[in-house]
């Protein structure tokens, strides 16, 4: 794959990537994965990702990436592939939410008794389940898809087997209180001067924002601490530096850390070029579009397995197709960035 087969400026990729990634416009892919996710900001990230990824294909696979082709991988955006990815979940569940999701909202619209009680809303998704059912029959579709009921059971007529994807429960189970993590308040040593305390000879512990309360240690403070004082201290020196950042990065910020893996250089570039996306800043930066899509590939895989052996690393590097250069090469090109990045 060549930058050669870019052929957007940056300010034509962002104006086309922007509408369909503006979860204000109700029948935009953001709009559409807003209604479900409940999360507008998290919405527009997920389709900025998603097109981003499939224009990295594209190029990979040799084709030109023009303005028209962009426009037409933003209009083939997959919502239910997108959700698939972020929650975990199967499809089948997906589509019995989407449809119980709009017929909660009309209900809504005719009762203004906030959220209804559970018989209610057990009702509604069995009702939305036979409604795509039935629509289904009347378009004589060959192949059908039957979906879950409330209870899990399957809606194919004459069946009684409960399908793995679950219903209603597991779906409202997607959009309960997501809690951060915090460190065990065993690990606080209340004899100890309110600071950062030495776990020497432990595994790092993760500062949290409740640790930091706890204490009474401000963002200012732990950055006036180097990252080898923060590890001589015994901390998780990034989650450290993402606290004093304000917490978990998202957005633009947050896809720049999965390659970059310094909040703080991720949200400086973020905040210094405010009209460009992630991939755009990277380019700019001088990074390879190979290297970017290979190295956030890379960046999401660590996150989500807790990987962080070079070993490891270097391996997963190697397996990715139309990676752009070595290992060694993506991680100078890192260096290279962050040296570059104002204090």
């Amino acid at each position: 794959m060549s930058d050669d087969n870019l052929a957007c400026t940056p300010a034509q990729w962002e104006r086309i990537i922007s509408r369909y990634a503006d979860p204000t416009r109700s029948n935009s892919p953001a709009g559409r994965v807003a209604g479900l996710l409940r999360d507008d900001a998290r919405a527009s990230d997920l389709v900025r990702e998603w097109i981003e990824d499939q224009a990295m294909k594209c190029m990979a696979k040799g084709q030109t990436v023009t303005p028209t082709l962009l426009t037409m991988i933003c209009k083939r955006c997959s919502k239910e592939a997108i959700l698939h990815r972020e929650l975990g979940v199967s499809v089948k569940l997906l589509r019995a939410g989407a449809a119980y999701e709009r017929r909660l909202a009309e209900y809504r619209n005719d009762h203004a008794s906030g959220r209804p009680p559970r018989a209610v809303r057990e009702r509604l998704w069995d009702e939305a389940v036979d409604a795509h059912v039935h629509g289904q029959m009347e378009r004589g579709v060959s192949s059908m898809v039957f979906l879950p009921y409330h209870d899990g059971r399957n809606s194919r007529p004459g069946s009684s087997n409960l399908l793995a994807c679950g219903g209603l429960p597991e779906w409202e189970a997607l959009f309960g209180a997501k809690r951060r993590r915090f460190a065990p308040l065993e690990d606080v040593d209340e004899d100890h001067d309110p600071a950062l305390m030495d776990h020497a000879g432990g595994e790092p512990f993760e500062v949290t924002a409740e640790w930091l309360e706890r204490h009474g240690i401000t963002p200012a403070m732990l950055n006036r601490l180097t990252d080898t004082e923060l590890a001589v201290l015994g901390v998780d020196v990034r989650s450290a530096r993402l606290e004093a950042a304000g917490g978990v990065l998202d957005g633009v910020a947050g896809r720049l850390d999965l390659i970059l893996d310094d909040p703080r250089a991720s949200q400086a570039l973020a905040a210094g070029r405010p009209m460009l996306g992630a991939v755009e800043i990277l380019h700019s930066l001088g990074m390879g579009m190979g290297m970017i899509r290979a190295g956030m590939r890379l960046g999401r895989w660590s996150r989500a397995g807790g990987v962080h052996d070079p070993d490891m690393l270097r391996a997963a590097w190697d397996r990715i197709p139309g990676r752009g250069g070595t290992y060694g090469e993506y991680l100078r090109a890192v260096s290279d960035i962050l040296a570059n990045v104002p204090a």
